[in-house]
């Protein structure tokens, strides 16, 4: 669904997939926020949405707790991007 709207709008890409507990961590767990960061800057097979998804549902995690994943790509941050 948010591809559909992607592209009626012209706005890009979705390329990476992340839970918060990586990406947002309160608790100074740096191996977590390493993980989402290594994803952002490039690092990381390139792997179907749906199958990013469905692992953590298989494990009884939800939304919060999907590993960060590049869903497409390779679109890594880069100096100066905004």
């Amino acid at each position: 669904m948010e591809q559909e709207i992607i592209q009626k709008h012209g706005l890009g890409t979705v390329a990476t997939l992340s839970g918060r507990h990586y990406g947002m961590d309160r608790d100074k767990h740096w191996d977590r926020t390493k993980k989402a960061y290594d994803m952002l800057t490039g690092e990381g097979a390139l792997q179907p949405r749906e199958v990013v998804i469905q692992a953590a549902y298989d494990r009884n995690l939800n939304d919060e707790f999907v590993m960060p994943a590049v869903i497409a790509g390779p679109h890594p941050i880069k100096e100066n991007d905004a």
